[in-house]
């Protein structure tokens, strides 16, 4: 629901730039600019530009991984990632939407510092708790844990935690984001290829998938260094208290949608064999990566319908236009994944994941559903302050997902539990429809 989140683990990367600078999308935007057609059009293909290689990398990493360690291992490595994608969803807390929407509806650069600095605070206190997490669900299910697997899990949460992607993104200088994203990727995709070639190579695959996140963190905070000043560090327990008061709806709705997107592998592997946690997996990523496709004109839209009631009549109309072209845009990927599904899964992975084939078709459908949520709730709802209806809606459907993919993957695998996220898709997607349509007609 409204993001799909990544089970690789990698950071979130949103690029802009301007196609004529060909990496320096919005640069020298300034505060308070309506938003035209040929600005969110130049936006759109400077973010394809950038962050294609985003996408291809990690479906060149996965023939490499799927074909040297077996499904078997497959499965567990994707177990693991899936816990490490709820907790760095944990940490982020929600501060991807709050915080942004906060930056942007502000012109004063000491309040914008005072943001970024009670932001990050925050996040760095949520390490411990995800931190204690993780080492109680590694001591609860010993047979699925090792000291690697675990530690290897931690990485990303600490990137999580360090990472200032989220300022890039609210300040719209995010050029640099997608640009080290893109570099962390094809620097995976080059360990993979050196070191994974065999099953025993599955603790290298870990650490590589697992550990770029953090230097992708690392590099950014370097970046920020040199380059972009927030203000001198300070820390205000007001402050931070704040930013956690206005991100908790907006964090109760990113874990409850975790829990029903990136956790489900995690729920699955406790139900079932690791085999068909690797049929799932790969299905979903498959799927993850062509509905990326649509993601560069969802995050070029999002500052902009934040702006709220201070955008234009032309903002507001060519926002309306992006969205019926994402929402068609999605429904083309849709069936074309259905059609090409047996095609993708053999290149990618050969004979030993043909299960992958029907959960590659039946999770096709969350693209376009998951699009129109995105459109619905994020920029429509929380753009204006709505949270509280996203919040209510999502919490509501996290355990009866819980409870009906679980049931569904014990007793008809990977494609049971397939169904049962596209169908709570469906559900969250058509009542949220309900609370707009409402919230239109009321207004």
């Amino acid at each position: 629901m409204l993001f799909w989140q990544d089970t690789d683990v990698g950071i979130d990367t949103f690029g802009r730039c301007r196609i004529s600078h060909l990496f320096g999308l919005l640069a020298n935007v300034q505060w308070g600019v309506n938003m035209s057609a040929r600005r969110v059009v130049s936006s759109v293909f400077a973010l394809y530009a950038i962050q294609g290689m985003q996408y291809v990398f990690p479906l060149l990493v996965l023939p490499i991984v799927t074909r040297a360690i077996g499904p078997d291992r497959y499965g567990t490595l994707s177990f693991w990632q899936a816990l490490a994608a709820l907790l760095t969803l944990f940490v982020e807390y929600g501060f991807g939407y709050s915080s942004i929407r906060a930056v942007n509806q502000t012109e004063s650069s000491e309040r914008r510092s005072s943001i970024f600095w009670s932001t990050t605070w925050a996040k760095l206190l949520l390490l411990l708790p995800a931190t204690i997490m993780l080492a109680a669900t590694a001591s609860a299910i010993p047979a699925r844990a090792t000291m690697l697997l675990v530690f290897a899990t931690w990485l990303p949460v600490l990137g999580a935690a360090l990472s200032p992607a989220w300022y890039y993104i609210a300040i719209r200088q995010t050029v640099a984001v997608a640009a080290v994203s893109a570099g962390t990727s094809f620097a995976s995709l080059l360990a993979m290829f050196a070191f994974v070639r065999t099953p025993a190579d599955f603790n290298h695959a870990a650490l590589i998938q697992l550990g770029m996140p953090l230097l992708a963190a690392i590099v950014l905070l370097l970046y920020q260094y040199l380059k972009l000043s927030p203000g001198r560090p300070y820390f205000d327990p007001r402050d931070v208290l704040a930013r956690f008061r206005e991100g908790f709806p907006l964090f109760m709705v990113s874990l409850s949608a975790g829990v029903y997107s990136s956790f489900n592998p995690f729920l699955l592997g406790l139900v079932t064999s690791s085999t068909q946690v690797a049929d799932y997996a790969l299905g979903e990523r498959i799927v993850r990566a062509a509905k990326n496709a649509v993601q560069p004109i969802l995050v070029a839209m999002y500052p902009y319908a934040a702006e709220g009631e201070r955008s234009s009549t032309v903002t507001r109309k060519n926002l309306w236009r992006a969205a019926i072209a994402t929402l068609a845009v999605s429904v083309a990927i849709f069936i074309g994944l259905v059609v090409l599904a047996p095609l993708a899964v053999r290149l990618l992975s050969g004979s030993a994941f043909l299960g992958a084939i029907s959960t590659t078709q039946i999770l096709s459908a969350n693209v376009a559903i998951i699009t129109a949520g995105n459109l619905l709730a994020v920029q429509y709802l929380i753009a204006r302050g709505k949270e509280r209806f996203v919040t209510v809606i999502t919490v509501a459907a996290a355990p009866a997902h819980v409870i009906s993919f679980m049931f569904a993957g014990r007793y008809y695998g990977a494609i049971g539990g397939a169904w049962a996220y596209v169908g709570i898709e469906c559900l969250v997607t058509v009542a949220l429809g309900v609370v707009v349509n409402r919230l239109r007609k009321s207004a």
